[in-house]
């Protein structure tokens, strides 16, 4: 078994996010929506843009739960990916690594 001295990592997690191109208010952002890492925010078709009755500023937070899906900070649950978490009424989180992230930065 390989043993990870955590102390002796390649980056720094300010270097992870730098090159991820996650910004502190992208941080906020999860933050603010997700409530600290411990809540799923419920979707519905009013968040996708192409549904019969999209709502715009459910839509603007969409585009950017969907910007931070493709640098692994968001995930659908219990859905393939987020247009069909919205479309269906599922709902989506912050990964496992957006917690770690958060938490390494001290929110």
């Amino acid at each position: 078994m390989i043993e990870c001295n955590m102390n002796e990592s390649l980056f720094t997690v300010y270097e992870i996010i730098f090159y991820l191109g996650i910004s502190k208010d992208d941080v906020c952002f999860l933050l603010d929506i997700f409530e600290k890492g411990e809540k799923k925010l419920n979707l519905n078709p009013s968040f996708e843009n192409s549904s019969k009755s999209p709502d715009p500023e459910n839509v603007q937070i969409f585009k950017k739960l969907q910007k931070l899906t493709y640098k692994g900070l968001v995930e659908a649950v219990d859905a393939d990916c987020m247009y069909w978490a919205a479309i269906n009424s599922k709902s989506c989180q912050m990964t496992t690594f957006a917690k770690r992230i958060c938490y390494a930065l001290g929110y």
